[in-house]
Formats: structure tokens, C-alpha cells, sequence
């Protein structure tokens, strides 16, 4: 999980790079926001799978 984040922020910033944009606090802070989107829907995902696969009841 951690080595995809790493990759994904990575690959955010070349891309940023690529489209000119300033590398300074805007590209990081946009690749830190893009990988913690993707953390929380890999971990609401698996939060599910784990949900289902163990019959955990719903609270609320």
C-alpha cells in the first residue's frame, strides 16, 4: 500500500512537471491530497470486502 503512494505521488509530480506547473508547495500538496483521496478509497474498499466477508454489522 505504502510503495503505491509513493508511485502515485511520484507519478503525480511528473505530471505536474510535465504540464509546467511550479514545483514547489502547490505540486506537493496536490500529489500529498490525491494519494490521501486514494489511501481512504483503498482503505474504505478493503473496510468493505472485510465487512461482507465477516458479516460485521452496519452502526448507525
Amino acid at each position: 500500500m505504502w510503495l503505491c503512494g509513493l508511485v502515485l505521488r511520484l507519478g503525480l509530480l511528473g505530471i505536474a512537471a510535465a504540464l509546467g506547473v511550479h514545483q514547489g508547495s502547490a505540486a506537493t500538496m496536490l500529489s500529498v491530497a490525491a494519494m490521501l483521496l486514494t489511501r481512504g478509497g483503498a482503505t474504505l474498499w478493503r473496510a468493505q470486502a472485510a465487512q461482507q466477508k465477516y458479516r460485521v454489522p452496519v452502526a448507525g
